[in-house]
């Protein structure tokens, strides 16, 4: 054979290797890619024509139990409060003593009609809403009563303030139960008088922690534990006529039945995968048995054999795993070792396990036991 003869052997023999790795690498992408189980193009809120069953046993984490126990758990958490400030006590008995001295002073005012001197009283603020009754027993007490109205009312203000977390929402609460702490040994009129005051000068001393609040509710999230879902083979996933809720549909995505577009990274990651693999194979080759691949037949059986047995692998592998144990990768195995040789067998088994493994949830268990069940033949 001369020079030019073998330029062009050489040529023809690069070129079927080119046809040969791209057509093998293409089909190869397709499994990857495409999915023969039907998909149903549903969105949640949709409402179900039939009904759909698990193809096989399934455990996930699912997303969206684990979030709503997240959520669950940061809603048991109690609002955080700060702690009873004491400034807000001696706010209020420094107003109290304030208004009770104004008071004192209206009382002693001599001149004044007794309606003026009500007047001047409901003026203060804390006091506008005081009933006649109320305003006249006040301007009606003798001094010594009053002064025995003023001590009690600013030893109660101190008691209550200094004793309760006093917050907005228990603030009616507490000025309710101010009647029952007045001493028993004070006339009804003055007793009430006293609760009558008191209760006007309560005020929140705690107040709503909102960033303590969602810190310990983060955190109570976070500690949450996952929720895991098992489904098992044949169980209804989403029954005719049901509405579909994002539940239904997580499920769906997990047993990739839901109509979901090949974004450009899926496409990038299963071509890259197809080419390495497909050169991985002709290396393994060219080192091992190049004969394989100077034979024009014996390479087009085995491109032939593999994409069958890909196609099988789209089509069996996902469906459950029963029908990974009967897959016929041995028969794989035994035709090429028959046309071949063991050697070129076991790289065949070894693509076609690997490709397996991929399509079956990316799982090296199951790219084992396809390599066992290979070689066993």
């Amino acid at each position: 054979m001369g020079r030019t003869d073998l330029q062009s052997f050489s040529r023809r023999w690069l070129l079927r290797q080119t046809i040969f790795g791209l057509a093998l690498a293409g089909v190869t992408t397709f499994v990857l890619l495409f999915n023969f189980i039907n998909h149903y193009d549903l969105r949640v809120g949709d409402v179900s024509t039939r009904n759909i069953r698990a193809s096989q046993d399934i455990t996930y984490q699912s997303e969206i139990l684990t979030q709503q126990a997240q959520e669950q758990a940061a809603r048991q958490v109690e609002p955080v409060y700060t702690h009873p400030d004491p400034g807000i006590a001696r706010q209020q008995l420094e107003r109290l003593r304030y208004v009770l001295e104004f008071i004192s002073a209206v009382r002693a005012d001599a001149y004044a009609l007794t309606a003026q001197q009500s007047n001047w009283i409901r003026s203060v603020s804390e006091l506008k809403d005081l009933s006649p009754s109320e305003g006249n027993t006040l301007l009606a007490l003798s001094d010594a009563s009053w002064r025995r109205v003023q001590l009690e009312a600013r030893s109660l203000l101190v008691l209550i303030m200094r004793q309760e977390e006093i917050r907005l929402g228990n603030l009616t609460a507490i000025g309710e139960r101010i009647p029952v702490q007045v001493p028993l040994d004070l006339p009804q009129d003055e007793a009430n008088l006293v609760a009558a005051l008191v209760q006007r000068f309560v005020k929140p001393n705690v107040f709503y922690d909102q960033e303590a609040t969602e810190l310990r509710r983060l955190q109570a999230a976070e500690e949450s534990e996952p929720i895991f879902r098992t489904i098992r083979n044949d169980e209804s996933i989403v029954r005719e006529g049901s509405v579909i809720t994002l539940l239904e549909m997580e499920l769906l995505e997990q047993f990739g039945l839901t109509a979901s577009e090949r974004n450009w990274r899926e496409v990038s990651l299963a071509t890259g995968l197809s080419v390495g693999l497909t050169l991985l194979l002709g290396l393994y080759l060219i080192k091992l048995r190049p004969t394989v691949l100077f034979d024009v037949r014996l390479e087009g059986l085995m491109l032939l054999l593999l994409t069958l047995s890909l196609l099988l692998a789209r089509l069996l592998l996902p469906a459950g795993p029963l029908l990974l144990y009967i897959f016929p990768i041995a028969a794989l195995g035994m035709l090429v070792a028959s046309t071949t040789d063991s050697i070129t067998a076991i790289g065949a088994v070894c693509y076609v396990a690997l490709v397996g493994g991929w399509i079956n949830g990316q799982s090296l268990l199951v790219t084992l036991l396809l390599v066992v069940n290979g070689m066993t033949a």
